[in-house]
């Protein structure tokens, strides 16, 4: 049996020194990974288990083809039973030329594009405030959801493009010098979405395909796109707000989605937070809590970058507030006298309410701090 062993074990060593050298001469071409193989045809490269091989009598041609495809050390293997890295395909870099040619043909679709979605937005809008225009049919709104899914799409295309690891820093200046996040916003989503809310409830259900369509194509920008990622989350935030708005049925998906728009906003606010508009966002978003929408509300009028439309907002949380009855008991807790006073105190209306008002404040707040220490520490 040994002596049967080492006679079949020196076969297989002489036969891949034949298939090494027919693959060196060009005759196997047809194999493939055939560049991979030859390096890896090693004599003696067979299996080499200790126990004697089964005597195998005259060998036929399918024998000897068993041998020769056993005795072959896989493209990923070597004796000491270590991988091998598979060599990358070869690419062929692009050029500078190449890359403002594609840069320059993707905006000039866009362009074309996005006017069309400005002239349709802004006639159906004129004719939503006129009331003249008849409802949109299946088809019409389909056709609206493409044209703004095309500008979608090539704004992802151009931002791809323009900030290529290989642009020049010239091109990836582009998408800010032609301020293309914000057009995509305001073009491409903001301004379609809006068009849909003013004719709900007939287009719920296609604002709903839009709105999940805008946040996976602005989610991909978000982790292919790092550098307008401030944007991108801003947008997400948004149209996680948008979500929220229009979800009356289930209140579970409501508040998913408020706190799916609210993370997202305070990611926002603390990669930016000298910027005003984001705190306002961050407030719509706390109602009905009086105290966080005081408190986001202050801030983004108080922030570097102040939002001077957070003035209107914050009247909203004051007027009821100020105009209530003080012996309303559905009012009279500590949280509504600490908004009251600082109502009175900013818009300047019923001031002689205002010592009333901190008398009241100040007389509940003892008995409400020891009813919940712990709790009262965390509004502060």
């Amino acid at each position: 049996l040994l002596d049967a062993a080492d006679a079949q074990n020196s076969d297989d060593m002489g036969t891949c020194r034949v298939l090494a050298s027919t693959s060196s001469d060009g005759d196997c071409s047809s194999l493939p990974g055939r560049h991979h193989l030859v390096g890896h045809i090693k004599p003696g490269s067979g299996p080499t288990s200790t126990r004697a091989a089964p005597i195998r009598s005259p060998q036929s041609p399918s024998d000897k083809a068993y041998q020769t495809s056993s005795s072959i050390t896989p493209p990923f293997c070597d004796d000491d039973s270590t991988s091998a890295m598979i060599p990358q395909p070869e690419t062929r870099p692009i050029s500078q030329d190449q890359l403002v040619a594609e840069v320059k043909g993707i905006y000039a679709g866009l362009v074309m594009v996005e006017t069309k979605c400005i002239e349709v937005d802004n006639a159906k809008a004129l004719n939503t405030d006129t009331n003249t225009n008849p409802k949109l049919n299946n088809d019409q709104w389909q056709a609206l959801i493409a044209l703004h899914r095309t500008l979608l799409h090539e704004h992802h295309d151009f931002f791809l493009a323009s900030q290529h690891p290989s642009a020049s820093p010239a091109l990836r200046r582009l998408a800010s010098k032609y301020a293309m996040p914000a057009r995509m916003w305001r073009h491409g989503i903001h301004s379609f979405l809006e068009l849909l809310s003013h004719r709900s409830p007939a287009s719920l259900e296609h604002m709903l395909t839009f709105l999940y369509l805008a946040y996976s194509i602005v989610s991909l920008l978000y982790a292919t796109v790092p550098a307008f990622e401030d944007t991108w989350i801003e947008c997400l935030g948004g149209l996680g707000r948008y979500r929220m708005a229009i979800e009356d049925d289930d209140m579970r998906d409501r508040e998913i989605w408020t706190g799916v728009s609210r993370n997202w906003y305070a990611k926002a606010s603390d990669r930016s937070p000298t910027t005003g508009r984001l705190y306002h966002h961050l407030a719509i978003l706390a109602r009905p809590h009086a105290l966080q929408q005081l408190s986001y509300y202050t801030k983004s009028l108080c922030a570097l970058i102040p939002f001077p439309s957070a003035r209107e907002s914050i009247m909203t949380l004051f007027d009821p507030v100020i105009s209530a009855s003080s012996t309303s008991s559905r009012l009279a807790t500590m949280n509504t006298a600490f908004v009251k006073d600082h109502g009175i105190l900013f818009s300047g209306k019923s001031q002689d309410r205002l010592q009333e008002s901190m008398d009241e404040f100040l007389e509940q707040l003892d008995p409400h701090i020891s009813k919940g220490l712990k709790r009262w520490l965390e509004p502060g």
